[in-house]
């Protein structure tokens, strides 16, 4: 779904692999889109470890309760709450709500440029 909006995507297994993702690529990371519960580490335990790594990344959280229910995520700057299920559209709303807390130059936003690009195939 990310991907036929226009992002790169990055996929990892588990916090580990994600992590380790977040060490060697060699380009920036906009967001890291995780859930709140996974095997091995949470979500907030994810997000807390890849802060120190890139500290200018936004962090996107989906879990099957309400952002209310994760008190935690609260010491996290930069971050949205979507919660399970979603469609394309409720993720593009969250996507732009957690890219835009960081203050993204639009011109190179990909968010933005991805509803250019839609918006001039429709005007032809």
């Amino acid at each position: 779904m990310l991907e036929q909006l226009g992002f790169v995507v990055l996929v990892a297994s588990d916090g580990e692999a994600a992590l380790g993702i977040c060490r060697q690529y060699r380009h920036p990371i906009a967001l890291l889109l995780t859930d709140m519960e996974m095997s091995g580490m949470s979500g907030f335990e994810l997000a807390e470890s890849v802060l120190q790594l890139r500290p200018q990344m936004a962090i996107l959280f989906m879990s099957g309760t309400t952002p209310t229910s994760c008190r935690r995520e609260g010491t996290i700057r930069n971050h949205a709450h979507l919660v399970k299920p979603f469609n394309a559209v409720t993720l593009m709303g969250a996507l732009k709500q957690a890219v835009r807390s960081l203050a993204v130059d639009v011109s190179t936003d990909p968010i933005e440029a991805s509803e250019k690009t839609k918006a001039a195939g429709a005007a032809t």
